[in-house]
């Protein structure tokens, strides 16, 4: 049984999507590349799980039953902006939402896969 790595991030659109889009441009431009610009602006909801990489459809179809549960009592904003933290290595957006925290418990209560190892 060959088991993958899998991790649930919300990732920005909108407005904040395109600063941070800028953000990145500039600071690849100005700074040079560094370990920052190897990822996508994300926000990490899950730590990592392993399973078979036949189960994604469950963790899919989870994901978007939380969704859809959770978008009728969604606030807003939905996600607040607590802090910015510039470290020479990494920046990033310290970030508050109890709408996102019931989101990410109902999917975890949801994702019910027989393979999952952890």
């Amino acid at each position: 049984m060959l088991l993958r790595e899998f991790i649930v991030y919300a990732c920005p659109i909108g407005e904040l999507n395109n600063q941070l889009e800028k953000y990145f441009t500039t600071t690849r431009a100005e700074c040079s590349e560094n370990a920052a610009h190897q990822y996508m602006p994300h926000c990490t909801l899950t730590g990592f799980f392993h399973d078979q990489l036949t189960a994604a459809p469950i963790y899919i179809q989870a994901l978007d039953t939380a969704l859809k549960n959770a978008r009728h009592n969604c606030p807003s904003p939905p996600i607040v902006v607590v802090d910015i933290e510039l470290k020479t290595d990494f920046h990033y957006l310290q970030l508050k939402s109890i709408w996102l925290e019931k989101l990410i418990a109902n999917f975890a209560n949801i994702a019910n896969s027989k393979t999952r190892t952890d």
